[in-house]
């Protein structure tokens, strides 16, 4: 799950446990051959994987052993993984800013969950949002910040020069941890609750749903969303758009189902 393109379109970082020991960072080429796994050994569950903009390294979060999760840092190939957060609380679900030089996160380190933002190379890290943040995403241009405000549907917009314009874009809940900022606008998932049935859309008990999710598009200029495609779920965390933006990477759950035989049952 939690799929990322690198800049080139070349490669895609994940996170799986196929490997047997626990969930760890994978890097496959964009046609699925040459997997490697990056990380080992240290974490049970590594994740949330994001390249840098020029491709030679990627920012993750880890589970430590007493449960908190922290930021990370390692080159391309897996080597020179480096801790990047170091307070008390958890930080996870790391974003690049355009230039490589710092790192958003989330972080309840305040005593609610705040988008923060540190430096690449070390040092103190800064608190971004005010009123509640989660999944970050820079602009384009470096001049504003995106993100999901927690408790809050939808996405929210602040500009990076003063930091105090917080304004809601997108009113819609976003599934899925599903953001990618492009140079067509902010593709994002939505999760349909309704089927349709003898031409109309009925609402259906939890149990019967086959949950759906629209693909769509806000473009900033227009300021407006439109639906470019419709996805079969259930779908889990993460939404990529390769950098030509002719292709979505996403992850679905696969449900598995065995036959079994149960002797003398009366």
């Amino acid at each position: 799950v939690s799929p990322h393109f690198s800049a080139d379109g070349r490669r895609i970082a994940f996170e799986s446990n196929r490997g047997g020991a626990g969930i760890q960072i994978w890097v496959a080429n964009a046609d699925g051959t040459g997997l490697t796994q990056l990380t080992r050994d240290f974490s049970e569950h590594c994740g949330s994987p994001a390249w840098s903009p020029d491709g030679t390294r990627l920012a993750f979060d880890s589970q430590g052993s007493d449960g908190r999760w922290q930021v990370w840092v390692m080159d391309a190939d897996g080597g020179n993984q480096r801790r990047l957060t170091q307070d008390a609380g958890d930080s996870a679900v790391p974003a690049w800013s355009r230039d490589g030089g710092e790192i958003y996160f989330f972080s309840n380190r305040s005593g609610r969950p705040q988008i923060w933002r540190a430096p690449v190379s070390g040092g103190p890290a800064e608190q971004i949002t005010r009123n509640g943040g989660y999944i970050a995403a820079e602009s384009l241009d470096g001049k504003s910040l995106y993100f999901t405000a927690t408790g809050e549907d939808g996405l929210w917009a602040l500009s990076l020069a003063n930091g105090q314009e917080e304004k809601q874009i997108i009113s819609e809940p976003i599934a899925a941890r599903a953001i990618a900022v492009t140079e067509s606008g902010i593709y994002y998932l939505t999760e349909k609750r309704k089927e349709e049935a003898a031409g109309n859309w009925e609402p259906l008990v939890a149990s019967t749903i086959r949950r759906r999710y629209d693909i769509r598009l806000w473009d900033p200029r227009a300021r407006l969303s439109r639906t470019v495609g419709e996805l079969e779920g259930p779908i889990h965390q993460g939404l990529a758009v390769s950098p030509d933006g002719l292709t979505f990477v996403f992850s679905r759950v696969m449900p598995d189902a065995d036959i079994m035989l149960i002797e003398n049952l009366h």
